[in-house]
């Protein structure tokens, strides 16, 4: 599957950048505006063949609706192809004498305005007549993620134990998109992503501003793995480093301070009992839920910053208790912080939403709608003098 997602309302998130904002951090949370992306969900290569592939007029019926797109290899470009442009280069779509629909043939299946999930099942299927179909094309492995012409593809059957992109990943980006235009940003001498995963933050950032050298860490060694697979092709000094975020920060910024660090951390507060080490479904629970990362990345933030350097973080509204003793930390230390955007989505973490304990620790903090329980994500620039 290809998820496109699109910027909705980028002028006014520019505009509110560039304005003052309260310093309280509820305040200036009740005063930025939520972002809003569009999303558009298609199905490509393999799985369009298994579903639509034995009728190639039947593609050029999608095509003449204008739901049919070829992508450039990288997915940088693309080109809408009407019924006979489609059926002109069924030629062109064969391999041993068969017709075979290349990886980077796309169908439109869905769109979402105001997206809250990458796949948001629930107003997916509204839209669809056959959502049985649609159920099979999101099991995909193969995830195409598409914002603002870069394009991270990941492998779930590959890399089964790393963490694929998701809303916040693309509200990350959109961040970054926001500052970089804002600033007027053209090079990053010394860049970073902690908890890097398939590095889709890092690839958005280094397409899009000159870098001269990139620091990827996590926890996990098969996500440096895939985080390597992303980045190939990039052409710029990279190190990457298995172990913690703050332990990889602490000793490359010693040769070299930070421009900028990316970090999308777990953010949901656990209750006493979910400490490292208690009972838990998963063996390595404990590095995906819990403020520890961010909290100290905050609180330490002048210690790895270069003069100029930027700390970009998600944080959750769940966790505010937290997120405003490190932040106070942060402001003494000299650091300014501005609050880009917010958004609401829902809680999709799967041992929050399977543990009544660990609910009732957070049910104050949480808004139930539409079968959803929602939090607010919070986009934090922290910006050394």
């Amino acid at each position: 599957m290809i998820f496109e997602l699109q910027p909705a309302n980028l002028g006014e998130l520019l505009e509110a950048y560039r304005k003052p904002q309260p310093a309280s951090l509820r305040d200036a949370a009740d005063s930025v505006p939520e972002a809003r992306l569009d999303q558009t969900l298609s199905c490509q290569g393999t799985r369009l063949a298994q579903v639509y592939g034995s009728s190639w007029e039947r593609l050029a019926a999608y095509a003449d609706r204008g739901e049919v797109t070829l992508f450039s290899e990288d997915y940088r470009s693309r080109q809408s192809l009407d019924g006979a442009e489609l059926l002109s280069r069924f030629n062109d779509f064969r391999s041993n004498g068969r017709p075979r629909v290349p990886e980077q043939l796309a169908l439109r299946v869905s769109s979402v305005e105001d997206a809250v999930l990458m796949a948001d099942r629930q107003r997916i299927y509204r839209e669809q007549r056959h959502p049985d179909v649609l159920n099979y094309l999101l099991e995909d492995p193969l995830r195409v993620n598409i914002f603002d012409r870069t394009a991270t593809r990941m492998d779930t059957e590959k890399y089964p134990s790393v963490w694929s992109p998701s809303i916040d990943t693309d509200l990350f980006r959109l961040a970054a998109k926001v500052i970089i235009e804002s600033e007027q940003l053209d090079h990053i001498r010394n860049a970073a992503e902690i908890g890097c995963a398939n590095a889709a933050i890092a690839r958005y950032l280094v397409d899009s501003v000159s870098t001269s050298h990139l620091l990827l860490a996590d926890l996990n060694p098969i996500a440096i793995t895939c985080a390597r697979e992303t980045m190939s092709g990039s052409y710029l000094s990279m190190t990457t480093q298995v172990g913690e975020g703050m332990a990889a920060l602490d000793e490359h910024s010693r040769r070299e301070p930070f421009d900028f660090v990316a970090c999308n951390p777990p953010y949901l507060p656990r209750p006493a009992r979910a400490e490292p080490g208690a009972c838990f479904p998963f063996e390595n629970s404990a590095h995906f839920e819990g403020t520890q990362l961010f909290e100290k990345l905050i609180r330490n933030a002048h210690q790895f910053l270069a003069p100029g350097g930027r700390l970009l973080l998600n944080v959750s509204s769940l966790a505010f208790d937290a997120l405003a003793a490190a932040d106070a930390v942060a402001l003494d230390s000299g650091l300014e912080r501005r609050l880009l955007f917010t958004k609401r989505v829902p809680v999709k973490v799967y041992e929050f939403l399977t543990d009544a304990q660990w609910q009732s620790h957070l049910r104050d903090s949480l808004v139930e709608k539409d079968g959803y329980l929602w939090q607010q994500l919070l986009l934090l620039e922290y910006h050394k003098p």
